[in-house]
């Protein structure tokens, strides 16, 4: 918005590359889950790692956008 463009389409995109970049490691933690015999600790260390991905995610979205996105937030 700051830079004039429209939010929703980045909005969207974000969001899908965050639900597809999860997709296949939450099914296989998912698969796991039963197999561990703590699993609350199988649980914390997933949230560790989601947290991990989302923020690398959204580090690289940052660092794509435009100067215009910077210069008009401020």
């Amino acid at each position: 918005m700051a830079s004039g463009v429209a939010a929703e389409p980045h909005r969207d995109a974000a969001r899908d590359l965050g639900f597809g970049t999860l997709d296949t490691p939450y099914r296989r933690w998912l698969r796991g889950f039963g197999a561990f015999p703590a699993p609350e600790k199988h649980r914390d260390r997933r949230k560790r790692e989601v947290h991990r991905v989302v923020g690398d995610l959204g580090a690289d979205l940052l660092d794509g956008t435009g100067l215009a996105a910077w210069e008009g937030a401020w």
